[in-house]
């Protein structure tokens, strides 16, 4: 199996190219959120969250508020990863 490849999350912002979010895989998510998060001042759950709406907004809103959602709570990181999985 290929490894993932990051996805630009800058350039998805810039250009919103809606239609390529829909071509990237659950890996790519992964490795996109761990990248950004490398690259940012954000914490963990902030990261993977942001990188979740720019990818996957459908997904997104039903994860906010929600008590899998980690934006503020790195500890529902277990939980979100299993929530976004079974949706994606």
């Amino acid at each position: 199996m290929p490894n993932p490849k990051v996805i630009d999350i800058e350039h998805l912002l810039r250009t919103g190219n809606l239609l390529y979010k829909t071509f990237v895989t659950y890996s790519e998510f992964i490795v996109t959120g761990a990248e950004w998060y490398r690259e940012s001042d954000e914490r963990l759950g902030q990261a993977y969250y942001n990188v979740l709406s720019v990818i996957r907004p459908d997904i997104a809103k039903e994860i906010v508020g929600a008590n899998c959602d980690p934006f503020y709570d790195n500890n529902l990181l277990p939980d979100f990863f299993a929530a976004v999985y079974k949706r994606w």
